[in-house]
């Protein structure tokens, strides 16, 4: 399989896509987001971060029915769209399941004032979509995201605000879903990165570095 070459736009965000099963012309291929691991793989928490709710995002894209297209050779086309048809909810599960991985202690939530924790992430998807298309010798993927984070912190209620962009393309010679799996996976994942590597936890609240 050939590596996925990643581009990160100014800032950067969100999430970890699988696509499943095989799909005929003109159907749906249903996106599970954060992508499913091994159970031995399963990020846990090491109860040294912060303890973070992150709430189901707003979904403000214009196209707000599919993620994007896979566009055949001859010009037939089947569409990515997000398992469960909420790609805000996706984008907080993702991004809940990122922030374990690095040691926070972080859970989606409904309530963004919910006593226990000591931040509430929230935020809008402005952009968030996944394209393949195939020719006689190769498919070209291309992924991009844009993400508006708020984090609101409980104890002195400052607010910290990023938008996170990120941007990815790749080429195949013979085109396999794991294709689009990875070029999603490594595009959200360098975009959550920022989130963390660019925020420091100091006096019971998120800042800026």
């Amino acid at each position: 399989m050939n590596k996925p070459v990643v581009g990160l736009c100014v800032g950067l965000l969100s999430m970890v896509i699988l696509i499943g099963g095989c799909a005929s012309q003109g159907e749906v291929i249903n996106l599970a987001v954060p992508a499913l691991r091994d159970p031995g793989n399963a990020p846990v928490s090491k109860n040294a971060g912060p303890k973070v709710g992150v709430v189901r995002f707003e979904d403000k894209r214009s196209n707000k029915a599919w993620l994007g297209t896979l566009t055949g050779r001859f010009g037939g086309e089947e569409r990515f769209n997000v398992r469960g048809n909420d790609a805000g909810q996706a984008v907080a599960n993702a991004l809940a399941d990122y922030l374990r991985s690095k040691g926070w202690q972080a859970a989606v939530v409904t309530d963004a004032t919910q006593a226990s924790n000591d931040v509430a992430l929230s935020g809008e998807i402005q952009d968030l979509s996944v394209d393949a298309k195939k020719g006689f010798f190769s498919t070209g993927l291309t992924s991009k995201s844009k993400v508006m984070v708020q984090g609101s912190n409980r104890g002195d209620g400052s607010k910290v605000r990023m938008t996170l962009t990120g941007t990815g393309e790749n080429s195949v010679f013979w085109f396999s879903q794991d294709d689009a799996q990875e070029l999603v996976n490594d595009v959200l994942t360098e975009s959550f990165h920022k989130l963390t590597s660019q925020t420091k936890f100091e006096g019971g609240a998120l800042k800026l570095k």
